[in-house]
């Protein structure tokens, strides 16, 4: 029997601004059958949409109008900075406008500003209706979305490769570019999925992580759950601990091998080292628990902009951004004998300057690490760990319970760039450097540890 989507799920839940009411589109929702009106006052936007879009709808002649007055501008800004994903819906036909007065070169500068530069998604709509249609069907997208559903864009597609493609791109951690160089590299779907890890790795962009992921996806049986693991039964990366750590059969906790509940399971190769090696930029010797300044660069995966917006030289944060600089800002208070200093979020990347070591702060920071005892308290990777845990926790929790954007498998690379702090002039300088990041971010990207040694 077939179901009934109209049923099956709760009413798309839509907040109108009373000063709409009677317009054409608000009909459309209302005669709807999954759709629940409610009439407020909102000071941004024109409809609240599932809690979680916020939508603006403009007549075409409205939309000449605030561009004339600057409204357009300040609605479409503070759409970008709101909590709630942005929509601007634009109605109407362009005859509407043809004796305006106004340059289309002008209509068309103003569009690009606010969906370029400040990121604002605008969608056309012919009357009303459509208007109200456009907001249904996103409604409906979003809440798929929010469910975890893989969504890939684009046609079904013709043609033996463009299908291959295809298949290749449900696999984790593989988006178009990498899928190329896979079907290249073996021929055919079927070569790629029975490869084994070393294989694998011999092509160009991927890694130790996104060949396990690719073994675990291939290779695991139905029923198994979750994991890339070797025997483990929850979580994480097994061996032979039964709760926690990276141990060999783990049960619970690790990432271990033949994984049935929690981490990344199934089929997945044991360790070896001559496959699993990854290239340590890390300074050769040297003990990052010593107390002193550390400046730190991560990014995100696949530098995806996930954090905000650089607008006119001004880094615009978005909820995760928020949420990024606000567990930055928590590491002392959970961490004792690590202090932080200059910090900033950035589209897809963050620098910062960690200090280790009890009793230090910015302000004491005149001293040369290389001339002091270790700590007995956390490393620079432990911090740079734990920050990259917090923030991937939270993330998830937002991408669950407020649709952010789903992040390719990792939120951060799996490295990141560090520079031992050597002196004052030094720290000023990377202070200087981090300050001044959103307005150089256009012209040069994150800054490598080498260019500041």
């Amino acid at each position: 029997m077939a179901r009934d989507e109209t049923t099956a799920s709760p009413p798309v839940r839509v907040v109108v601004d009373d000063r709409e009411r009677g317009c054409a589109a608000v009909l459309a929702l209302a005669a709807m059958p999954e759709v629940a009106c409610e009439f407020r006052r909102l000071d941004l936007g024109d409809y609240r949409v599932d809690g979680c879009l916020l939508v603006e709808r403009k007549t075409l002649t409205d939309l000449v109008a605030s561009i004339t007055d600057g409204r357009l501008f300040r609605q479409a800004y503070a759409l970008a900075t709101h909590e709630a994903r942005p929509l601007l819906i634009l109605e109407g036909t362009a005859a509407e406008i043809a004796d305006c007065g106004m340059r289309r070169e002008a209509i068309q500068g103003a569009l690009v500003t606010v969906t370029v530069v400040w990121g604002v998604p605008v969608l056309r709509a012919l009357d009303g209706a459509e208007s109200a249609r456009l907001m249904l069907y996103a409604a409906r997208q979003l809440r798929r979305a929010a469910t975890g559903m893989v969504f890939r864009p684009g046609r079904r597609p013709r043609g033996r490769k463009r299908a291959q493609l295809r298949v290749l791109l449900g696999l984790p951690g593989i988006g178009k570019t990498r899928a190329e160089r896979l079907l290249d590299a073996f021929g055919t779907v079927e070569a790629v999925m029975t490869a084994g890890a070393k294989a694998l790795t011999d092509v160009a962009g991927i890694g130790a992580d996104t060949a396990a992921g690719i073994r675990w996806a291939v290779g695991a049986a139905a029923d198994e759950k979750g994991g890339h693991g070797g025997a483990a039964k929850k979580g994480g990366h097994g061996g032979a601990a039964k709760e926690g750590g990276h141990g060999g059969a783990a049960k619970k906790g690790g990432h271990g091998g033949a994984a049935k509940e929690g981490g990344h399971g199934g089929a997945a190769p044991t360790y070896d080292p001559a496959i699993h090696h990854r290239r340590s930029i890390r300074l050769d010797g040297y003990d990052y628990a010593r107390e002193g300044a550390y400046y730190v660069t991560v990014c995100a995966e696949e530098r995806q902009r996930l954090f905000g917006h650089v607008i006119e030289g001004h880094m615009v944060l978005n909820d995760a951004g928020r949420m990024v600089q606000a567990v930055w800002d928590e590491l002392p208070a959970h961490y004792p004998g690590v202090g932080i200093d200059m910090f900033v979020v950035m589209p897809d990347h963050i620098h910062g300057i960690v200090y280790l070591g009890a009793g230090r702060c910015a302000r004491s920071a005149g001293f040369r690490p290389d001339d002091t005892p270790a700590t007995a308290g956390m490393s620079l990777p432990d911090v740079v760990n734990r920050f990259k845990t917090m923030t991937t926790k939270r993330y998830a929790d937002g991408v669950k319970q407020s649709g952010w954007p789903r992040f390719p498998g990792t939120l951060w690379q799996r490295n990141y760039y560090e520079h031992i702090v050597r002196n004052d002039a030094d720290l000023n300088r990377i202070r200087e450097y981090i300050r001044n990041n959103p307005v150089a971010v256009g012209a040069v990207p994150p800054c490598p540890p080498e260019h500041l040694s």
